[in-house]
């Protein structure tokens, strides 16, 4: 399955929002530098979802704030 995920580094808080069933919002205080926000995003959709890490890969977006992730 995919998402259209929005991703807001800096943010105050760790939190993902379901703006519809293909789309998310994702707010992560990691700074989005050295592929720490990516990593962030990562690990709190895979909290979300009730999967492993290895199960979300970002298929495209990677240096943007818009991205495509596959959830297995």
């Amino acid at each position: 399955m995919r998402y259209q995920v929005s991703v807001i580094p800096n943010a105050k808080e760790n939190k993902v929002e379901a703006i519809d069933d293909q789309t998310l919002k994702v707010r992560t205080t990691a700074k989005p530098k050295n592929n720490e926000a990516n990593q962030a995003v990562i690990s709190l959709l895979a909290k979300y979802f009730h999967v492993p890490k290895n199960c979300l890969k970002i298929k495209s977006g990677s240096s943007s704030k818009y991205k495509i992730i596959e959830v297995c």
